[in-house]
């Protein structure tokens, strides 16, 4: 009708069309996400997913450090191979050090008439002398291959406890800083942000005005929604480096 300047509806279509735009890349997100979950429960792609979560499902509970080491070293997978290779290099030694000992062979021989006299009957023994090899060499290897499996678990181990140190830390950076917002300033902010919207409908503050709060209680959601989504990552991150739940 002519009552708003060109320039702000422009300035208005050009917001929208950005708000449009995010909107349609973070349903793709939503989708690609959907489809990985629905592929790993092999189900209908057609299905519809609901997925409910609340606040209630986070617990208050500070775990203890020490603990989650321990529960690291007791559950990762990582580290129970490297103890299992180290068995194998044990009893590799063992069998190496069997065969230095010599083996006793006895044998028993009969022979009816082509032999001298007839009717012979021999019983031998054989041992072999190990005065040049003693399997020296494969026992030497046996044992090299024991400390160099002893020397990867102690690696394993620290760098199994260098990420749980490292997540534990971030877990609780994370959960000092969402205990230190104020729980009511996000629902000051929505009431605040359609104030403003009546405002600008009835030609009280500018465009200008609108949008630039627009704007900052848009920051202010997506910034409280990554604490969020990084307050969840960080303990599903403790139970990932810690083998446990």
């Amino acid at each position: 009708l002519g009552n708003i300047a060109l320039k702000d509806i422009i300035r208005i279509k050009s917001q929208v069309f950005s708000i449009k735009s995010e909107h349609t890349a973070l349903l793709n997100e939503i989708e690609a996400s959907q489809t990985t979950l629905k592929t790993m429960m092999s189900i209908n792609p057609a299905t519809p997913l609901l997925l409910v979560h609340t606040e209630q499902d986070l617990s208050n509970e500070q775990p203890n450090y020490t603990a989650l080491v321990e529960s690291a070293k007791a559950n990762r997978a990582d580290l129970q191979m490297a103890k299992t290779s180290i068995n194998y290099a044990e009893n590799n030694l063992k069998v190496q050090k069997s065969l230095a000992v010599p083996d006793v062979q006895l044998s028993v021989n009969y022979d009816l008439q082509s032999n001298y006299p007839i009717r012979y009957t021999g019983i031998g023994i054989s041992v072999p002398l190990p005065l040049f090899n003693r399997n020296q060499g494969e026992i030497k290897k046996a044992r090299i291959a024991i400390d160099a499996e002893q020397y990867r678990l102690k690696q394993q181990e620290n760098q199994v406890e260098q990420e749980v140190f490292k997540t534990y830390t971030a877990a609780q950076r994370t959960e000092q800083l969402y205990k230190s917002l104020d729980q009511s300033f996000s629902g000051d902010f929505s009431r605040l942000v359609t104030e403003v919207t009546k405002n600008f409908s009835n030609r009280n503050i500018s465009l200008i005005e609108f949008l630039d709060f627009y704007d900052s209680y848009r920051e202010n959601v997506l910034q409280l929604n990554n604490l969020k989504f990084e307050r969840l990552n960080n303990r599903e991150e403790i139970n990932y480096v810690t083998g446990s739940t």
